[in-house]
């Protein structure tokens, strides 16, 4: 729905440039100096004026979610049977931390990582899974983020 919101604030931009706009009025992106913006004209502050225009704009149309920041749920290498750890929920995020002296290797949906020690975050891949096969001997930290 963002997406075809941003298409018509775009073509509504694109006709108000192609417009004559008198000073003053009100237009989608503001003011005659707005328009002048998007036309390639140097007014002074145009570029701050047209980026506020679209701020305004798109302010209303999107919505945005952070994700990948939230510990949903953390587990150790006790909790893990013939070194796979299975969370509850599919893993699109995940944070790993160990203290070994040498980087050890963890497989994340398909995908394998080799973490060194300390923490590490990142957003995953791959073919989207519960699970994660940690290396035999070490202990470790595996968090899934949400």
């Amino acid at each position: 729905m963002a997406l075809i919101d941003f298409r018509n604030f775009l073509n509504t931009a694109k006709t108000a440039i192609n417009t004559a706009t008198p000073d003053g009025e009100n237009t989608t992106l503001g003011s005659k100096a707005d328009v002048a913006a998007t036309s390639g004209d140097a007014t002074p502050f145009s570029s701050i004026a047209l980026l506020k225009g679209i701020f305004n704009k798109l302010a209303n149309t999107l919505t945005v979610q952070v994700s990948g920041s939230k510990l949903a749920e953390q587990f150790t290498q006790t909790d893990a049977a013939a070194n796979v750890i299975t969370f509850t929920g599919d893993i699109n995020a995940i944070e790993i931390y160990h203290e070994e002296a040498t980087w050890q290797t963890f497989t994340v949906n398909g995908i394998i990582l080799t973490i060194p020690a300390g923490g590490y975050r990142t957003p995953i891949a791959g073919t989207v899974a519960k699970t994660v096969t940690i290396p035999a001997g070490i202990n470790c930290l595996v968090g899934r983020l949400v």
